[in-house]
């Protein structure tokens, strides 16, 4: 199988990633980075991206990518020099890669390309919500980015969109020491291990979901469960 990732540079993309890698089930993963990827594998290829070939996938890119059954989405930020460049990867990205990727030749098994977006759980259902107190501008992105994905997977006949709304992710210097603390002693229900989220990830991208957007308690069970039928 062929996968594609996008977010490998970050914790969530590089563990989701390094499973990706270690499956014996998977022959290749391509990479879509805006710079450099610190792995190295025979399966792995990276393409590094301008900024006109993430809104655009022209047509050398799509033939890199054809044979893909799948995408693990996890390019993101919580902070950005500018609203304008926020805006472009957390919504122009994502929507021009699904968009792009509904267009490669089908499965021959008939099978939907599946394309596994990274959210959260404080990401409002709402776009338009007020009244957020914390990142308000970047939640109401990634809920536009999120409405907008399953939009465009109705009635697609080539697009599976899976949306994946984890809780704080923890470790491997996921967070600082006193956020861990906190998250683990008195809001141990809205966090959870990047490596369990990883597996739940990778296991969606590979197997699919009949959830089409998976909570963090869901994230946990599918990842758990991932890990022991390792």
């Amino acid at each position: 199988m062929k996968v594609i990732v996008a977010g490998a540079t970050g914790r969530i993309g590089g563990a989701c990633l390094a499973r990706l890698l270690s499956n014996v089930q998977v022959t290749e993963v391509v990479v879509l980075a805006r710079r450099a990827v610190s792995a190295d594998s025979p399966k792995l290829r990276i393409l590094l991206l301008t900024d006109v070939e993430f809104l655009s996938y022209p047509p050398h890119i799509l033939k890199e990518l054809e044979g893909a059954i799948g995408c693990s989405w996890a390019m993101g930020a919580n902070s950005f020099p500018t609203l304008e460049l926020a805006r472009k990867v957390t919504v122009d990205y994502p929507l021009a890669a699904a968009t792009a990727f509904a267009s490669l030749p089908p499965s021959p098994n008939g099978q939907k390309f599946r394309f596994l977006y990274s959210s959260g759980t404080f990401v409002p259902e709402d776009p338009k919500v007020t009244g957020l107190w914390f990142l308000g501008d970047h939640r109401r992105m990634g809920s536009e980015t999120c409405q907008k994905l399953q939009n465009l997977s109705l009635g697609n006949e080539n697009l599976d969109v899976i949306i994946a709304k984890p809780g704080g992710v923890m470790g491997t210097g996921m967070a600082p020491p006193a956020a861990e603390w906190i998250m683990k002693t008195i809001a141990p229900s809205i966090s959870i291990q990047v490596v369990p989220l990883a597996a739940a990830e990778v296991d969606v991208v590979l197997n699919g979901s009949d959830s089409k957007m998976l909570q963090n308690d869901d994230l946990k069970v599918r990842g758990q469960k991932a890990l022991n039928n390792v």
